[in-house]
């Protein structure tokens, strides 16, 4: 007859292997792919979704046909280099730390365009009695000089959507006044001329 063997983990080997895994430190950053070609004036893939802090890299595999990758809002986030500028083989890497939808266009081809999603995120916490919105819509803060806003929008039950915060910070926190679902989005704009990029996806939460 076969006995059943019991092993208990010692404490001690539980915190060293606790100690490693939080050694380990966050996820890493990604980066995804984003395709040109000379049999197609268009990106591939066209649309993607990417955590916030993670890189796009354009890759021109064209044969003979240049391309370029150029921001469509805010104005100036991002680009290439000049239209046309990336020659068969050229690539071009950008991260995404903020939450958005960032449109792009390559000049030289009308009619090829792109987005990157990049979501925001809530989270319900009580302190103190007080139950409080944690939101999160950048990996990491803007500069204070930077020519970029995070624009946060929320929608209450009772109301409608609105600017919460216009803030370069990566993290805000949100007190919701009354029961029921809030939403939320955000954006980035250049301040010197209100250009926007499209909004994030809408994330909700119930108090």
């Amino acid at each position: 007859m076969r006995r059943s063997v019991s092993r208990t983990i010692s404490p001690a080997i539980a915190t060293a292997v606790l100690c490693l895994a939080l050694a380990a430190g966050p996820v890493a950053a990604a980066t995804r792919n984003v395709t040109m070609s000379d049999s197609q004036s268009s990106f591939f893939p066209t649309s993607i979704s990417i955590a916030r802090g993670d890189s796009v890299r354009w890759k021109n595999n064209a044969g003979f046909t240049d391309h370029d990758v150029f921001s469509t809002g805010p104005s100036k986030y991002f680009k290439s280099g000049p239209a046309g500028g990336m020659e068969p083989g050229d690539r071009y890497t950008r991260a995404f730390p903020s939450a958005g939808t960032f449109g792009y266009l390559c000049r030289v081809h009308a009619g090829m365009d792109g987005t990157v999603t990049v979501p925001m995120s809530v989270r319900r916490v009580t302190d103190g009695g007080s139950v409080k919105f944690k939101l999160t819509v950048a990996s990491a803060s803007l500069s204070s000089g930077s020519p970029f806003r995070h624009v946060v929008y929320v929608d209450t039950p009772s109301g409608s959507w609105q600017v919460f915060k216009t803030t370069t910070k990566a993290r805000l926190t949100y007190v919701p006044a009354t029961s029921g679902t809030y939403h939320f989005r955000t954006a980035v704009t250049r301040t010197s001329n209100g250009s926007d990029s499209q909004l994030s996806p809408t994330v909700s939460i119930t108090r």
